[in-house]
């Protein structure tokens, strides 16, 4: 008793800690919601996958049966996030990445951003075998943190060329940057999905990793060479308007003008929550330009790694995909991840997983995010 007497001021700020950590267990295991996952999405219909580019026209993406008939089927993807790889690393990625294609089973896997940190290519080239081996297809679109352990150049800019130039090329990735020079950032690109009755879906690809010059997020003469794209996939649709997707690594400021008013009823939360701030960097008029074409009805990116929020505002769905986050935040060595799943396993504050799209062939589309079930997350290094 007298060592706590001589030392009372110690153990009163002890106490406080030990509350404030014990208060903020207790809200993560009680009231932290659980993740919402709605009906599963149809499994990816028969028949195969193949890209065809076509000189003067769009590259697109269809299904083929045995007779090499085109087929009027659905197309299913699924995107992912912010592995954050670096050199010798990724086993829990890859392992946990197969299971969820295992689950899913998509035509095509979609990557936004912050996939690989390394200055090397070993995990470039580990990655694009891990599809071939898959016979997967799959694209991507840089993130903010990609390539930033190259020594050969100390410029980001510069460091993104060579770690997008690292990263094309393979089989199976679909991924190219169509707009050069003339358009800021890499692997700016349309890509379409077919059927028989045509066009169903745009998948647009945009670098918005790093503020161009003019300070935005998305820079005009990407918001430029989308406007056009737009006009030109319409003409070869035979003038009908096509709907597209718009694949990105970090949010748009409307994500945060959408999250402040679904409380006031203004947007609409379908589902998700928003735990971590929303960084979405320099401001643009992609999304004001999207409502005034009309064909883009969702954006979607990564970034933040505890949000996972699907809101419509002003029509078009603005989503966090799930990702696969395990080497962030120092989680694969935090034995405290591994009690709170312990004692509670329908609290995940991360959002380990994907989110689904179906795209019909009639234009029409369904999302589900799709979660990997807790009891894979016991793991040891």
């Amino acid at each position: 008793m007298n060592f706590i007497k001589k030392h009372k001021k110690l153990f009163a700020v002890l106490l406080v800690l030990a509350l404030i950590w014990g208060g903020a267990f207790i809200w993560t295991l009680t009231i932290m919601p659980n993740r919402y996952e709605g009906e599963p999405l149809p499994e990816a219909s028969e028949g195969e996958v193949r890209l065809t580019c076509e000189e003067g026209a769009t590259p697109y993406l269809a299904k083929y049966s045995a007779d090499d008939e085109m087929l009027e089927v659905p197309f299913k993807l699924i995107t992912v996030s912010d592995s954050h790889l670096i050199d010798e690393s990724g086993d829990i990625f890859f392992e946990k990445l197969a299971i969820l294609l295992d689950r899913s089973k998509p035509d095509l896997v979609v990557l936004l951003g912050d996939l690989i940190l390394s200055g090397k290519e070993d995990v470039q080239n580990k990655l694009a075998a891990f599809f071939e081996e898959r016979e997967q297809y799959w694209s991507f679109v840089p993130g903010n943190h990609d390539g930033q352990e190259y020594e050969g150049e100390e410029d980001r800019y510069e460091q993104h060329r060579w770690w997008y130039g690292t990263m094309t090329g393979s089989p199976y990735c679909i991924s190219f940057d169509e707009g050069g020079d003339e358009v800021n950032g890499f692997g700016n690109c349309a890509v379409n999905i077919r059927t028989p009755k045509g066009i169903s879906q745009t998948l647009f690809f945009i670098d918005n990793s790093l503020n161009s010059e003019s300070g935005h997020a998305i820079d005009i003469s990407q918001v430029e060479w989308y406007e056009k794209r737009v006009g030109e996939i319409a003409t070869e649709n035979g003038g009908e308007l096509v709907p597209s997707v718009v694949f990105m690594h970090r949010p748009l400021e409307e994500y945060q003008y959408a999250w402040d008013l679904v409380p006031k009823g203004e947007a609409e939360l379908v589902y998700g929550d928003c735990i971590e701030e929303i960084e979405y960097g320099g401001g643009s008029l992609m999304f004001e330009k999207a409502k005034e074409l009309g064909s883009t009805h969702t954006f979607i990116c990564g970034h933040e790694h505890k949000n996972d929020t699907r809101i419509i505002y002003g029509g078009i769905n603005l989503i966090y995909t799930q990702g696969l986050h395990f080497e962030t935040y120092g989680r694969s060595t935090a034995m405290k991840w591994k009690l709170i799943y312990a004692i509670n396993k329908n609290c995940n504050w991360f959002t380990e997983g994907g989110t689904e799209f179906v795209f019909t062939p009639d234009g029409e589309y369904q999302i589900a995010p799709r979660y990997i079930p807790l009891d894979y997350f016991f793991y040891t290094r």
